[in-house]
């Protein structure tokens, strides 16, 4: 749900960074992860084209919305891994590392 994802991002220093708009929960989209819905969702809010987005996730359906709406992926945990995907581009094991990366990309 919306509440959960803002609980987490809160938790981890880093909800500040995202617009409320565009946090999507399961009961704000009409089709469940791997759906590519929500990428769409997001694409039309925000007029990014998929080259200027990532998708961070740590289960097999990020993933595979990931492949779905054909979105480079960062992978959170060492429970699969994915270095065939061809959109993959890192995994990392600390949220630390994510609220980093974030914040170096605002200044």
């Amino acid at each position: 749900s919306r509440n959960r994802i803002t609980t987490f991002l809160e938790r981890i220093g880093i909800s500040h960074l995202f617009d409320d708009e565009l946090i999507f929960g399961s009961d704000d989209v009409p089709y469940a992860k791997p759906n590519p819905v929500v990428i769409d969702m997001i694409r039309e809010k925000t007029k990014l084209k998929v080259n200027e987005m990532i998708l961070i996730g740590d289960t097999q359906n990020d993933l595979q919305l990931a492949i779905n709406a054909k979105l480079n992926f960062g992978q959170f945990d060492g429970s699969m891994f994915v270095s065939d995907y061809e959109g993959f581009i890192f995994h990392f094991n600390d949220w630390h590392i994510v609220r980093r990366a974030f914040q170096s990309l605002i200044g």
